[in-house]
């Protein structure tokens, strides 16, 4: 018989006991085992790559996100982090012609942090969904993203930059649409399998049951 788990949904991370239960994620052998599948997942999505020539700077679109995004629902921001430098760490053992740079480790820490911050005990919505994705590609992939390419390649922070924000404000919206539909399809089982809470808040449980 499954041991059911805390069904609290926070409308935000400022709370104690929302960092109380994500770093409890770290003990449970469940959520580790399903990062790890995520991990394969984002492996196998990272075989997808679309080029797209954009301002004399050939972009990549990758679809990569969407296995980070469960893990931000399932496992939350600690486990994200780990996550993430393991996503990265993967990614050179299996392509080590590109070397290792720490600025990308760091981007791809900041994305399993913020893809919990914002999908972990939460009630899975598309305006939170275009939040989280607005805020991911703006701040890692345009400005942190922009600030390595420049010191890899040696052009200048801007060429990037004014390549990336482009590429990254046209995907926001269907990359976003991506994720909401990828996710709503995920809860139904996610939540039978007891990965998370109901998407209820407590007054609407109460409002449905009455």
């Amino acid at each position: 018989m499954q041991t059911t788990i805390d069904q609290t949904l926070y409308p935000s991370p400022f709370s104690a006991g929302y960092w109380r239960s994500a770093v409890s994620q770290l003990g449970r052998a469940k959520i580790l085992v399903a990062a790890a599948l995520l991990l394969a997942l984002e492996v196998i999505l990272g075989l997808i790559i679309i080029r797209a020539p954009l301002m004399a700077y050939n972009l990549q679109i990758k679809f990569t996100y969407l296995a980070t995004s469960a893990v931000g629902v399932v496992c939350g921001p600690v486990v994200g982090m780990v996550y993430g430098v393991a996503v990265d760490l993967v990614d050179i053992m299996l392509h080590p012609e590109f070397g290792f740079f720490p600025g990308y480790t760091l981007s791809s820490f900041l994305c399993g942090l913020f893809y919990g911050l914002f999908l972990y005990r939460a009630k899975i919505t598309l305006p939170r969904v275009l939040l989280c994705k607005l805020s991911v590609n703006l701040l890692i992939n345009v400005c942190l993203g922009s600030l390595w390419s420049a010191i890899m390649m040696g052009k200048a922070y801007i060429f990037y930059f004014s390549a990336s924000i482009v590429k990254n404000m046209i995907l926001w919206i269907p990359e976003s649409l991506l994720i909401f539909a990828f996710l709503k399809l995920l809860l139904p089982i996610l939540t039978r399998e007891n990965f998370i809470p109901k998407q209820l808040f407590p007054k609407e449980d109460k409002v449905k049951a009455g």
